[in-house]
């Protein structure tokens, strides 16, 4: 036998046995997972135990078995009886003839939250994942929270939304907290995708769904003159109504915390007419001079003005005349040639200051 030959042995010995340790864990999983098919208490029983154990409101209740103990565990969701009714993911571990809690959550937004008991690393050791979201007006977030009993670990993965700036990204920013290796970092994001995070969101020019967003896309570069996108059909929104005219074809909606939005009836389509950086500079007045609109907003002392011609929407922002300064218009009207603001300041449009690129709402 040669040098080169012998060498191999040990290798190959060690290799072997990596082989036989692999079939036995694989075997060895196996046959708990076939005696274990069935809970080891029913959701009514474990349910009572959780109460009795740790009182509150049980929301729901699992027990299962790990590799390894012939201990019973129970995973849930309880939440407080008084008034402050937190809720939070538990889990019991048996000991003797009883449970003791070996972990809490932290609060949960959801009201109604749902858990996984899941072995998804494959070991027999179970883990606990829940998803949790909270989502408002102007920003949203979305957990998954995977705790890992056999480390005392909690990993999460987070996607938050910023909806307050529409010329931001679409895509949720994600974080994964805190840093966890390679192999389990693709594990749960193995799961998380099969269960509807981590979902690809990306601008379709032509979707309604977008509108905004493609409307800041297209006007990147403050330009005060564009080629308006018609859409079919009358504008739906969720957002309350928060001004509308009408001319003889035309109907102009200002949504709270949305578009300005222009409805072309003969045509039975709409287009978006103004759309704010943040939500909260929303149209709040509206006036028609003949074809041409004038509109304020939210946050902004200057007036703005919108004209179509054709396919070609020219919006420009106006500065008031030197000593004329309003932090909040709240209405328009406008009487031969001149606007009335708050009912009580008359402004001649011809006064107003040469106009600038719509986009800049600066004061």
């Amino acid at each position: 036998m040669s040098l080169s030959e012998l060498g191999t042995i040990p290798f190959l010995k060690e290799l072997a046995e990596k082989m036989l340790k692999y079939l036995y864990r694989q075997a060895r999983l196996a046959y708990f997972k076939l005696v274990n098919r069935k809970p080891p208490l029913n959701e009514a029983e474990a349910s009572h135990i959780a109460h009795s154990v740790i009182a509150g409101g049980i929301l729901s209740a699992k027990a299962y078995k790990n590799l390894g103990s012939k201990h019973i565990f129970i995973a849930g969701v309880r939440e407080n009886s008084g008034e402050n009714s937190d809720r939070r993911v538990f889990l019991l571990e048996q000991i003797g003839n009883t449970y003791m809690a070996i972990w809490f959550s932290d609060p949960l937004y959801s009201m109604q939250p749902k858990i996984e008991i899941a072995d998804i690393n494959r070991d027999g050791i179970h883990e606990i994942i829940y998803a949790d979201e909270s989502f408002g007006t102007g920003a949203g977030l979305r957990n998954l929270t995977v705790y890992l009993p056999k480390d005392n670990q909690v990993v999460q993965l987070s996607e938050s939304y910023d909806w307050q700036n529409t010329t931001e990204p679409v895509a949720p920013r994600i974080e994964i907290k805190p840093d966890i290796d390679r192999k389990l970092s693709e594990t749960i994001e193995r799961y998380a995708t099969k269960i509807g995070f981590l979902q690809e969101k990306t601008i379709s020019t032509s979707s309604l769904k977008y509108r905004e967003q493609s409307w800041h896309l297209n006007n990147n570069s403050n330009k005060s003159e564009f080629e308006i996108s018609l859409f079919a059909g009358k504008p739906e929104y969720s957002n309350s109504i928060r001004v509308t005219v009408e001319s003889q074809d035309l109907i102009w909606t200002a949504y709270f915390k949305g578009p300005l939005i222009g409805y072309i009836k003969s045509q039975d389509q709409h287009f978006i007419a103004y759309s704010p950086l943040n939500i909260y500079d929303w149209v709040t007045a509206l006036a028609l001079d003949g074809g041409r609109l004038w509109f304020a907003t939210h946050s902004s002392s200057r007036l703005f003005s919108f004209e179509l011609k054709g396919r070609i929407g020219y919006l420009r922002s106006h500065a008031l005349p030197p000593g004329e300064k309003l932090s909040c218009m709240e209405s328009l009207e406008l009487h031969e040639g001149k606007l009335l603001i708050n009912k009580k300041i008359r402004i001649s449009t011809s006064n107003l200051q040469e106009p600038a690129a719509a986009s800049k709402t600066e004061d």
